[in-house]
């Protein structure tokens, strides 16, 4: 199974940052130095507001992001964002050390790389135009739905027709990593803690998750979901891996059906307390760790 490595072309990140999406994108910064875009959507939050978490994000990186405006997917009415008791912005009212300024979006070139960490409306619409894309997708649920705390995930029931477009009909090359394997990868309060990187991304970073254990939020540990994602498909060999298509169910539920197109799913975590080590280092130390 080949590494996201093996191709150097621009990437999509398609994403609704959520603490999870900023460490996921701060990782895939350290270790991927090809040109980048953000395209915000809804999931934890509405898009006006992981909008502006994204931007915030990019005004402390360097020039190879770019913030892009969506195709317009719709986007589910709601009154109880899951981060919604989190302040304005969902991650507490913490904003970074930068310089504050509006930072505009443009319209997203086409690209062959697309990552998923939010729901899929505007993948689907990606991969309307063309299937002859890498894909890799941070969603679903497979069998540990009490420690998920739904029978679906987030990402995929929040918007299911959209789920169920992508993979009847997935991208060339589509990789799943689902909530059941990111079960197995977290830090806790103390690692946090013991966090010494001191750049403007990193204290802002340690400070939303040690808010989300001040708030409630977390409890023993927190869950590496969409940074986990990232990991994988630089190193696909920290996961065993199952091919099978996926079926969507008009509840978000995902099940494996061999009758449908197939994919890669990460089915089980090859030593987590080393990924979550390796996570660590890579998102707040040095990216060759």
């Amino acid at each position: 199974m080949n590494s996201w490595c093996d191709n150097r072309s621009a990437i999509t990140v398609v994403c609704d940052p959520g603490i999870d999406d900023l460490l996921a994108m701060r990782l895939l910064e350290k270790i991927d130095t090809s040109p980048k875009q953000i395209i915000p959507t809804y999931g934890n939050m509405p898009t006006a507001v992981t909008s502006f978490n994204a931007a915030d994000f990019i005004r402390v990186c360097d020039s190879t992001w770019t913030l892009c405006s969506g195709t317009g997917a719709l986007e589910q009415k709601s009154k109880n964002w899951i981060d919604g008791a989190q302040g304005e912005n969902g991650l507490w009212g913490l904003r970074p050390n930068s310089i504050p300024g509006v930072y505009n979006s443009v319209k997203p070139i086409p690209t062959t790389r697309v990552i998923s960490l939010g729901t899929l409306g505007e993948v689907n619409n990606i991969i309307q135009r063309t299937n002859e894309a890498q894909l890799l997708i941070m969603g679903g649920v497979f069998e540990r739905f009490k420690e998920n705390g739904n029978t679906s995930e987030l990402n995929i029931r929040l918007n299911t027709r959209a789920s169920q477009m992508v993979f009847t009909k997935p991208a060339a090359d589509t990789r799943v990593v689902p909530a059941d394997v990111a079960f197995d990868v977290f830090w806790t309060r103390e690692t946090v803690e013991e966090v010494r990187d001191s750049s403007d991304m990193g204290i802002w970073l340690k400070q939303i998750l040690l808010a989300n254990y001040d708030g409630g939020r977390y409890e023993l540990g927190n869950e590496l979901y969409d940074p986990l994602c990232v990991f994988l498909a630089y190193f696909p060999e920290y996961a065993q891996w199952k091919k099978s298509g996926i079926r969507v169910g008009d509840d978000g539920k995902t099940v494996f059906d061999s009758s449908r197109p197939s994919v890669m799913t990460a089915v089980k975590i090859i030593n987590p307390d080393e990924v979550s080590k390796k996570l660590l280092a890579m998102i707040f130390g040095d990216s060759s760790s």
